[in-house]
């Protein structure tokens, strides 16, 4: 069982409502949404309310479900914005893909104060920036893959953060890119902590792996950053004398 605890409202899709967003529009805050194993062709937004919206896997952690649970957004816009929340909003368990807009393809944040994004998938999204993920605040992704997304302009094809202290624990960016600049992460901005991630077979012009630019300042603990590639330079990594990064117990290998 989820060390998660269970509001005392809960809203069942589809059971009780068609679709998540109805069930979004019709919570409140501390409400618990569980979404039961499909294909929902929507783009949903928290509209700020501070709910756990998750798949059957926050009741029994049964990983079988984030690949059952499918947020599929039409090539229609972000699939998933998380604005304006705070630590006791999160999303669980689910796949994010088919989404496509000009910033997060995937999943849009924006002044998330420590709002969850966990055990997640993001893949095969599109965007100008940021293809899988867009966006500032400071969120935390905990176990979440970000794979097979492409940037069309210049930042960050799997992540582009533009600002705020994101936290990333356990994750994998992998097989993204298109972007100019960060095939796995651009950094712009912005304070990410990364803790025991992976980022490898990106690619992009500068900086295939990761990309730190404009007074980013990163810390990089238990990092490995491998067979990216960049046609320019920085396959594995390129930060520009702007930034300050700190790396511990990491393996940066081009």
């Amino acid at each position: 069982v989820s060390s998660l605890s269970i509001s005392q409202s809960m809203l069942l899709v589809p059971s009780e409502h068609p679709t998540i967003q109805s069930a979004i529009d019709n919570s409140v805050n501390s409400d618990t949404i569980i979404v039961s194993p499909g294909t929902y062709v929507e783009n949903i937004n928290f509209n700020g309310k501070n709910i756990v919206l998750a798949s059957e896997f926050l009741l029994n952690n049964d990983i079988s479900y984030i690949s059952s649970t499918i947020i599929d957004g039409n090539q229609n816009g972000s699939v998933v914005t998380l604005n304006n929340t705070d630590s006791t909003a999160e999303f669980v368990g689910m796949t994010v893909q088919n989404g496509s807009s000009s910033g997060g393809g995937g999943i849009r944040t924006g002044n998330t104060n420590g709002s969850k994004i966990r055990s997640i998938v993001v893949k095969n999204n599109t965007a100008a920036n940021g293809g899988g993920v867009y966006g500032d605040g400071s969120p935390v992704f905990e176990n979440v893959e970000i794979i097979y997304n492409v940037a069309t302009s210049n930042y960050g094809s799997g992540i582009y953060f533009t600002g705020g202290s994101p936290k990333l624990n356990n994750c994998k960016i992998s097989f993204n890119n298109g972007a100019g600049n960060g095939g796995g992460i651009a950094m712009f901005d912005s304070d990410p902590v990364l803790n025991n991630v992976l980022i490898n077979n990106n690619s992009s012009d500068k900086g295939g792996g990761l990309l730190c630019e404009f007074n980013s300042a990163p810390v990089l603990r238990n990092v490995t950053i491998i067979n990216n590639s960049a046609s320019e330079s920085g396959n594995s990594l390129y930060s520009r004398n702007d930034a300050s990064i700190i790396v511990m117990n990491s393996i940066i290998f081009s």
